[in-house]
């Protein structure tokens, strides 16, 4: 930006100018003071200081260093380019308007940057349509880049171009009194005043004015008349100071701010997009294979994709076929695998040598095998020949033309008896002495019989097995081959019952044989919690004297629950043979249980020195429902099998008392956790015995 710098000294303005291109000092008188106004004088030669004519736009400078020897001058190209503040760097500048004075920056989106005067070949920023090369008109905020100062070419001016080239130029001013500056009027050839205002500061103080240089606001560019609104604003030769309108073909207008897909590799005129004409040798990107879309299929992209298709295929002949190695063959019988095969029809086709050697394996044609094909015999049918004829016979025509005896087929010696008459042969006789009578048999030796199931109760033999075991299941072991124990809970309702030893504990727990009406249930033993929430009921033998390993063990006893346990009525049930008749976690013991917590289901347990393995059933324990439950201890003690009703629910064979440190005996009892309500246990019987592994 140039400085302007003004003195005043009695009526005279003395006002230096720098970087103008004519650096001067211009000296300006002032006129005095207004005089009454007289009559109107004759018209007086030109007055010094202010010369005639000049123009619009130009300014009033020192012709020499004679006093008020002026001229008027054009600045055109030569002060600051005054445009918007908010401009870019490297942005397109465009004329504002048809006056050719005034700048704007582009605005539109996806204008392409100048680089080295060339537009980029894809924009990046801006938005609307794109633009063609001529006369292009662009919108919005479009940019360039800056070309150095000098440039003088046909490259687009920024702002910054203009701002910089023009920012070494200034006007001249002169003032015309106290706090006023002037400039040309080239309309009347006279001064007019410079009001201070924005960039400009009036100092009559000091004598001076200040004119500030920036970058934005608005003022006039001196370019061409002839500009046109939103055209493209180009350095005027390589000063970096004159501006002309964009004439140069190829350079898009900018529709919507954005510019025309203008190349920078290729020559001619841009095109537009819709159905260009392309011409010389146009390039793009190659797509990937088997892209299949709309975009631009380069040579590179159809070379590579025909290069794995089959190339053109050279004509062959009509009596030829393409065959599967890409090459043509002549088609005859050789070619489709007949190259044995001789072209005879069918009628003259000779007997090959296979078939003669068939045929002559068959029976020759004659007159018996002629006379046999003629006749229609039915199933079952014999062909016979008689009377020098061949014909077809039953079995019964047949049978009474051979006339056959018994001896005939070596039944010499069968009488022609039926079966219902059959005699008893001597054989037969001899063996049916032998045999006892079905009524009253007296039999010798020593006779056996299939041993029955254990309360058969029906008419077949009882085998001394199945008495034995009878014997020792009704009326105890006897013997020295082991012991039994049962419990009908036999009697009217008492507390004891020996040998049985009840331990109670709690408000109301009791053990009691309660008496009973029902055919079948002669007597029921019954363990009673109390109304304590800790009560309990249980009974044992006492003295444990048992350990499975002496021999098999068998335990069954028939029970009723006659109310379930509920979380706000909690009890435990076990029964069977164990170490404890104070609590139901056994030491050692072989036993049933019943504690819903865990399970609502039965569960079996075994214990061996507090080693327990429990695990559930699929029987459900039922309110009011009578359940047998039993199970058998092997003599080695190595497994135990339970049953529920006849029916096994599992086998355990982990912790099963064996030894005589493990001692057992029969126990059964209830045990409460939670509630005040009584609960009750109840057994129809008791059972269980030990046949020894070694006789006592």
């Amino acid at each position: 930006m140039s400085d302007i710098s003004v003195s005043v000294s009695k009526n005279i303005i003395n006002v230096t100018v720098t970087d103008l291109g004519i650096p001067e000092i211009i000296e300006i008188s002032t006129p005095g003071q207004q005089g009454i106004q007289g009559p109107t004088g004759a018209t007086g030669a030109p007055g010094q200081g202010v010369a005639v004519g000049g123009s619009t736009g130009q300014v009033l400078a020192k012709a020499s260093n004679t006093n008020y020897d002026t001229t008027w001058i054009s600045v055109s190209g030569t002060g600051d380019v005054v445009g918007p503040a908010s401009s870019v760097d490297s942005q397109v500048a465009l004329f504002n308007g048809t006056t050719g004075k005034l700048l704007k920056a582009a605005s539109g989106s996806g204008v392409a940057e100048l680089s080295s005067g060339v537009l980029s070949t894809t924009a990046t920023t801006g938005t609307g349509n794109v633009v063609k090369a001529a006369s292009p008109a662009l919108t919005g905020t479009p940019t360039a880049p800056t070309a150095s100062q000098g440039n003088n070419s046909t490259q687009l001016a920024t702002t910054a171009y203009v701002d910089t080239g023009l920012g070494t130029k200034s006007a001249t001013l002169n003032d015309t009194g106290s706090g006023e500056s002037v400039i040309g009027n080239a309309s009347t050839g006279k001064l007019k005043k410079l009001i201070a205002g924005t960039n400009i500061t009036l100092t009559p103080a000091t004598d001076s004015i200040t004119i500030a240089a920036t970058a934005g606001g608005t003022g006039d560019v001196v370019g061409p008349a002839s500009s046109v609104d939103s055209q493209v604003a180009l350095f005027d030769s390589t000063t970096g100071k004159l501006l002309k309108a964009a004439s140069i073909s190829g350079i898009a207008s900018l529709s919507s701010g954005v510019l025309s897909a203008a190349s920078t590799t290729g020559t001619g005129s841009v095109v537009l997009a819709g159905s260009p004409a392309l011409t010389g040798n146009p390039t793009a990107p190659t797509q990937t294979q088997a892209d299949n879309s709309t975009k631009i299929a380069t040579t590179s992209y159809v070379d590579t994709g025909l290069a794995t298709k089959e190339p053109t295929i050279t004509a062959g002949t009509t009596s030829q076929y393409y065959r599967g190695d890409k090459t043509f063959q002549t088609l005859d019988k050789a070619a489709v695998g007949l190259g044995n095969v001789d072209n005879t029809s069918d009628a003259n086709k000779p007997i090959s040598t296979a078939t003669q050697t068939a045929l002559d394996n068959k029976q020759p044609l004659d007159s018996d095998l002629t006379d046999i094909a003629a006749l229609s015999p039915s199933n079952d049918d014999i062909l016979q020949r008689k009377s020098g004829a061949w014909t077809n016979r039953t079995p019964a025509q047949f049978k009474t033309d051979l006339a056959l005896t018994k001896s005939d087929v070596g039944l010499g010696n069968v009488d022609n008896t039926s079966d219902a008459d059959k005699p008893i042969s001597t054989a037969t006789q001899t063996a049916l002495d032998l045999k006892a009578p079905l009524a009253s048999p007296a039999l010798t030796g020593t006779p056996t019989a299939p041993t029955a199931t254990a309360n058969d109760n029906s008419t077949k033999i009882a085998t001394t097995a199945y008495v034995d075991s009878a014997v020792s299941a009704v009326s105890g072991i006897n013997r020295n081959t082991g012991f039994m124990f049962m419990d009908d809970f036999l009697g009217s309702t008492v507390s004891t019952v020996s040998p049985w030893t009840s331990t109670t504990s709690g408000t109301g727990a009791t053990y009691a044989q309660v008496a009973t009406t029902a055919a079948n249930r002669p007597g029921i033993g019954q363990v009673t919690t109390g109304t304590t929430a800790t009560g309990r009921a249980n009974l044992s033998l006492g003295a444990l004297t048992t350990f499975p390993s002496g021999g098999v063990i068998t335990f069954e006893a028939l029970v009723n629950v006659p109310t379930l346990s509920t979380g706000s009525e909690e009890f435990v049930i076990h029964i069977g043979i164990g170490d404890l008749n104070t609590g139901i976690i056994n030491t050692d013991g072989v036993y049933f249980v019943y504690e819903r917590t865990s399970s609502d289901n039965w569960r079996i347990a075994t214990a061996k020195a507090a080693s327990r393995t429990i695990t559930s059933t699929s029987v459900v324990v039922s309110a009011g429902t009578w359940v047998r439950l039993g199970y058998v201890i092997n003599a080695a003690a190595t497994s135990v099998e339970f049953f529920i009703d006849g029916v096994s629910v599992g086998t355990t064979t982990t912790n099963i008392p064996d030894t005589s440190s493990n001692l057992c005996g029969p126990l059964f009892g209830i045990f409460k956790s939670v509630g005040t309500t009584a609960r009750t246990f109840q057994l129809d019987y008791f059972y269980v015995s030990q046949t020894f592994t070694t006789p006592r």
